[in-house]
């Protein structure tokens, strides 16, 4: 924006926020997280999109791990998040985000794009009934979708680079992790942010179902009644 442009936000979460923990629910706010850890918070999003890189979801994924840990007394494994346990492939330049695109390419160029894939042993059931999707196999296999990634194709109206992480926004999905068959369950609701998360998220828990809010129609209350999880975990972007 040009300098001095007035630019207007608002959020209600620092009000929310302590009436939440008067009900003895844990928070978790990133915002603070990033200035406790003296992050530089341009690092964790694209420049041209509003979204969290995917090494930014990692390490969010460690700090709900860490949090639910100090508050619940859980034994989740933290280390499991350290970078150095992924394989990271680039793309140059091959993701405009939703603002570049607004502006044009010329204005301030595109981002590159990262496939961060964990180097130990997985095994994941991944359903999106609203796709038809429905795979068991390894990370690569059930989490990623590298075709949405369109280097020549910048200004993709079906498909953005971002659509690789669980192939975009859905309704429910739902993740097994056969690797942790006597792990704790949780809900994740989440918002479009949740894409590079939910991912990497789910590597700690023997099953993580995943509802957006956005677009969920039936009571979320009705499917934690019927499905029971350990957890509920609301991870949902403060901007208006």
């Amino acid at each position: 924006m040009p300098l001095f442009y007035p630019y207007v936000y608002s959020s209600n979460f620092n009000e929310i926020k302590p009436k939440i923990k008067k009900q003895d629910i844990s928070v978790l706010d990133i915002e603070e997280k990033i200035i406790d850890d003296s992050i530089d918070k341009y690092s964790l999003f694209f420049r041209t999109d509003h979204h969290w890189t995917p090494q930014a979801g990692v390490w969010v994924s460690e700090n709900i791990c860490e949090e639910i840990n100090d508050s619940y007394g859980w034994g989740l494994d933290t280390e499991i998040f350290n970078i150095d346990n992924y394989d990271i492939k680039t793309y140059a330049n091959a993701f405009l985000g939703s603002q570049g695109k607004r502006v044009g390419a010329l204005f301030d160029g595109v981002d590159d794009f990262y496939i961060v894939k964990p180097k130990y042993d997985t095994n994941l059931t991944v359903d999106i009934k609203d796709i038809g999707f429905d795979v068991t196999g390894d990370f690569q296999e059930t989490m990623l979708h590298e075709e949405s990634i369109t280097p020549d194709n910048l200004l993709n109206k079906d498909d953005t680079a971002y659509d690789t992480y669980m192939r975009g926004n859905h309704s429910l999905v739902k993740i097994t992790n056969h690797n942790m068959s006597e792990g704790k369950t949780a809900l994740l609701v989440l918002d479009s942010y949740g894409c590079v998360v939910a991912p990497y998220l789910s590597l700690q828990f023997s099953q993580l179902d995943c509802i957006d809010i956005r677009s969920y129609t039936d009571p979320i209350e009705d499917y934690i009644s019927k499905n029971k999880p350990d957890i509920v975990i609301y991870a949902i972007s403060n901007h208006q």
